[in-house]
């Protein structure tokens, strides 16, 4: 027979878990929530709600610097309303990226019996990172912190994303340098230059190479297939180029144009390189 947790409380609304075992919320800043027991209250003799306590050791925790907050009907960090069933408020921050675990602990016939789940500020932008609470367990996703880690490096890698590019009007000239870059941090290309990005408007009669330089020596092609409008990237191997070594970066044209390619844009994708 399977034991109900009668611990497990909704906030604002929202269920103590999904079918993946998620528990975690994610609120605003200034937001004020609604916290309920979910499960039928018949059993449960008191409940107590609690946020992380600076005085006491065994209150449930918060992210580091995490602003202090309390119970709107008590101005306490716990909280036991007399109706077991009754709904209880706290406000969050208005401003800065936190988290708190909120724990439910009811006295049942049986004993007393816990719940806790997570509530979280993300930072805003397109990191939407969160911040996580010592010994958060599952108390957001059954992946524990984990997640949070993972999606903290997903979102630090795509802030070292480096790109440079540039558009050609018209027909490029006989080895024209339709791009110059010189570089103010370490960057690296992938082979095969990954993620790059080429364009016509015009598409070339006959296959049409661009040839990609560091500091005058060929590291890799952009090229247009015959009838193509769209590049592709060929280069054997990474490429760093180093602003201590003033490298710089050229794209040029064949030496022979093509009849017909016009309108060219691109964009080489790499990473900066943090030492």
């Amino acid at each position: 027979m399977t034991t109900v947790n009668e611990a497990k409380f909704t906030i604002e609304g929202t269920p103590s878990e999904d079918a993946s075992g998620n528990r975690g919320y994610d609120a605003s800043n200034g937001q004020t929530l609604d916290v309920t027991l979910e499960v039928d209250p018949s059993p449960v003799l008191a409940v107590t709600y609690s946020v992380y306590d600076s005085a006491d050791s065994s209150s449930p925790l918060a992210s580091k610097n995490a602003p202090a907050i309390e119970w709107n009907e008590n101005s306490q960090k716990s909280i036991s309303p007399s109706n077991v069933n009754g709904t209880v408020t706290i406000d969050l921050p208005a401003t800065g990226s936190h988290s708190y675990v909120i724990r439910c602990m009811v006295v049942t016939p049986r004993g007393a019996v816990y719940f806790e789940r997570l509530v979280t500020i993300r930072t805003p932008g397109t990191a939407n990172a969160r911040k996580t609470a010592p010994a958060e367990g599952a108390a957001y996703s059954p992946r524990g912190e984990s997640d949070a880690q993972n999606e903290l490096v997903d979102a630090f890698a795509s802030s070292l994303a480096y790109y440079t590019g540039s558009y050609i009007s018209g027909s490029p000239t006989a080895s024209q340098k339709v791009h110059l870059h010189s570089f103010s941090a370490e960057v690296v290309f992938p082979a095969a230059l990954a993620g790059s990005k080429g364009r016509a408007l015009v598409a070339a009669t006959a296959q049409t190479d661009f040839d990609i330089q560091k500091s005058g020596v060929s590291i890799g092609t952009m090229r247009f297939a015959a009838a193509g409008t769209l590049a592709t990237f060929i280069a054997a191997s990474e490429t760093t180029f180093d602003p201590t070594s003033d490298d710089y970066l050229t794209v040029v044209a064949p030496g022979t144009p093509d009849a017909t390619l016009a309108d060219v844009a691109f964009t080489l994708a790499g990473s900066r390189v943090i030492a």
